[in-house]
């Protein structure tokens, strides 16, 4: 069985709700790895973590640029966070532009690709989810769903477009099925499931 995540809350809401100490595991960029206490935090721009070896111990401030990855276990479930680029595909499945500053991201999905996602309230709620590949440093948007009116998303025919882009080189078949409309997802639990069936990597 792969790992499936699929959490029913986002990281952030997560955090604010048990806010304080967690206990987990930083890794840094350079590969280095700290295991103790995290303070929780709410905001995707955080600049600055707070950490402690133990909870007796003085906290340390580390800066987010330096991390990779963030591991709590929030209520005994194991919750991941990921700090990584925006960017975001064009109509022709270009790159449209990447923001220079890195964002915390929640990791719902893991399996031979992260799927992460954060949640967004502008006029209205929406869920953003993005595809992160093992080796890039980029988070890149795929999916937007329950949008608000000031935010104009094509629900199922941008998943469509953004899956090209995602998934050329690595799951053709699925690129090809939905050109040719035998594949026609509706979320991203559905891209996951049709990777997993036809291209998965990772072992059983």
């Amino acid at each position: 069985m792969k790992t499936i995540l699929l959490i029913s809350t986002f990281l952030f809401s997560v955090l604010i709700t048990n806010a304080q100490w967690q206990k987990g595991t930083i890794s840094y960029a350079n590969g280095n790895i700290k295991e103790g206490y995290i303070k929780a935090f709410g905001k995707t721009s955080q600049k600055n973590i707070e950490y402690k070896k133990t909870l007796n111990s003085r906290k340390e401030i580390i800066k987010s640029k330096d991390l990779l990855e963030i591991v709590y276990f929030v209520d005994g479930k194991q919750v991941i966070s990921r700090n990584l680029h925006y960017t975001k595909y064009d109509k022709k499945g270009k790159i449209a532009f990447t923001d220079k500053n890195a964002n915390w991201f929640g990791v719902i999905y893991r399996g031979d690709f992260d799927i992460l996602a954060v949640q967004v309230t502008h006029g209205g709620t929406a869920d953003y989810y993005f595809i992160n590949w093992p080796g890039e440093k980029t988070a890149a948007e795929i999916f937007v769903k329950n949008a608000g009116m000031s935010i104009v998303v094509g629900g199922k025919k941008y998943l469509e477009r953004n899956i090209k882009p995602a998934f050329k080189g690595r799951c053709d078949k699925m690129i090809e099925d939905v050109e040719n409309e035998k594949f026609k997802p509706k979320d991203i639990r559905d891209v996951i499931n049709y990777y997993e069936e036809n291209c998965s990597r990772t072992e059983e």
